[in-house]
């Protein structure tokens, strides 16, 4: 019992001096000692292979021989310690060292060992694991596209409350769903979420530069003005639209057009009943996409509906004064000429024939006498100075290469310069002054000829 306690006891000694035991690396090289966890030697500067290392010392830990005693002839040999049974070279015989006190020592000292240079290694493992990791998050913090990703997060992230703020909400959501893109990119770059993932985080990067296309669109069909409607003038004989949004065109004497946008299919609707209880139902024409009708008064008024880019444009157009004008001078005229024939005592049917008649006199007395309608010419000089802006317009659309970013004001000038023309092809010289007539005949030359200049007729 003694003697079992005194090897215990060496045991336990040999076990402490394991644990303390430092395992020494070296070179393949040189040979010389090398520090833990180099990846160089100091001395010859070679590279050090971790692996070869752990290969020799998993050598070093194959279990030794041990010396024990023959029962039966008492001669001394040596056993392999892994083994569960001893043969004596010397006499045969055959012995079971697997309860041996020597044996049991021999295997704690060999599994204590393994158990060491193992959580070496796995230490090692970790500690490479984690250098490596540190590198490329270091890498990729100076990397441009680091930089990049943290540029377009906060770009998108002003562009998702200014849209908000604007009230354009779809724009709004595609600019939100774009910072968290590129925050996730960024985050899985620096390995915070999905670590090892580099091929996933490059597609998000790429994934939020698209959407930048959607986005410009989306934001360019939703940046409509707000809609001032007036409250005098022409405007005032019509309803108001429901929607807030879209621009007053003309808003003359005489003419008045508005373009109305957001405007869905029942709003149309629901605008041209309006109109009718204010009185617009003479001559009433109604399809999907158009109304036509005019009021008791003579005003006429144009509904056309883009059932497309859900826009309304309104115009309303007041009675010409020009018949009234002539029935007055035909009236004077008349009167003069009857005054005329009492007085020289001519027959009243015969003045009455002569004042009827197309009197070339007469017609050169006003022309002489009179000067330029004053709203015959504010009309002419506002149809050409419109008609030199749609020239200088069609010249820059002609010539641009973002032809669709300009296709909204393409629309609107196409449409006041055929109310324009509409207007002006319903003046009718051969009921004008010759002053009207000259003036007018004056300006549409002019226009046609800066139109052929300009190649645009």
């Amino acid at each position: 019992m003694l003697e079992l306690s005194t090897k215990l006891t060496a045991c336990k000694k040999y076990l402490n001096v394991l644990k303390e035991r430092r395992i020494t690396m070296y070179c393949n090289k040189c040979g010389q000692e090398v520090p833990n966890n180099s990846g160089f030697c100091p001395s010859c500067g070679a590279k050090i292979n971790p692996q070869n290392q752990t290969a020799q010392d998993a050598q070093s830990t194959e279990p030794r021989t041990i010396k024990l005693r023959c029962k039966n002839c008492n001669a001394t040999m040596e056993v392999d310690a892994s083994k569960q049974e001893a043969v004596c070279p010397y006499c045969g015989a055959k012995e079971k060292i697997l309860d041996s006190d020597a044996v049991a020592v021999e295997k704690i000292k060999s599994n204590t060992y393994k158990e060491m240079e193992y959580a070496r290694m796995e230490k090692e493992e970790k500690q490479n694991a984690k250098n490596q990791k540190e590198q490329e998050k270091k890498a990729y913090s100076k990397s441009f596209l680091s930089k990049f990703t943290i540029i377009m997060m906060f770009i998108c992230l002003i562009c998702t409350f200014t849209a908000f703020g604007s009230k354009h909400i779809l724009a709004g959501i595609i600019a939100l769903i774009q910072t968290v893109i590129f925050a996730v990119s960024w985050l899985m770059g620096k390995q915070i979420i999905g670590e090892n993932k580099k091929a996933i985080y490059k597609a998000l990067a790429l994934l939020g530069c698209l959407l930048i296309i959607p986005f410009s669109i989306t934001a360019m069909r939703e940046s409509v003005s707000k809609l001032e409607w007036p409250k005098s003038g022409l405007a005032d004989k019509l309803p108001k639209p429901d929607s807030q949004y879209g621009e007053i065109d003309f808003d003359e004497d005489d003419f008045f057009e508005a373009n109305v946008e957001k405007t869905s299919a029942d709003d149309y609707r629901s605008y041209i009943k309006a109109c009718e209880d204010k009185g617009f139902t003479v001559d009433a024409e109604k399809s999907n996409s158009s109304y036509t009708a005019a009021d008791s008064e003579g005003y006429k008024l144009d509904l056309y509906y883009n059932s497309y880019d859900k826009e309304l444009r309104i115009s309303l157009d007041a009675p010409k004064q020009e018949t009234d004008s002539a029935n007055q001078t035909d009236s004077t005229d008349t009167s003069e000429a009857d005054t005329a024939a009492t007085d020289t005592g001519t027959d009243t049917t015969t003045a009455t024939d002569n004042s009827g008649s197309d009197n070339p006199a007469t017609t050169d007395s006003t022309t002489d006498s009179g000067s330029v309608t004053p709203e015959l010419k504010e009309f002419l000089d506002s149809y050409e100075s419109f008609m030199d802006e749609y020239i200088a317009f069609m010249q820059k659309y002609n010539s641009s290469s973002d032809t669709l970013g300009m296709a909204t004001d393409y629309a609107k000038m196409l449409a006041k310069y055929a109310e324009f023309s509409r207007k002006a092809d319903a003046y009718n010289t051969d009921e004008m002054s010759s002053a009207d007539a000259a003036y007018y005949l004056d300006v549409m030359n002019r226009v046609n000829k800066k139109l052929a200049d300009a190649a645009l007729n």
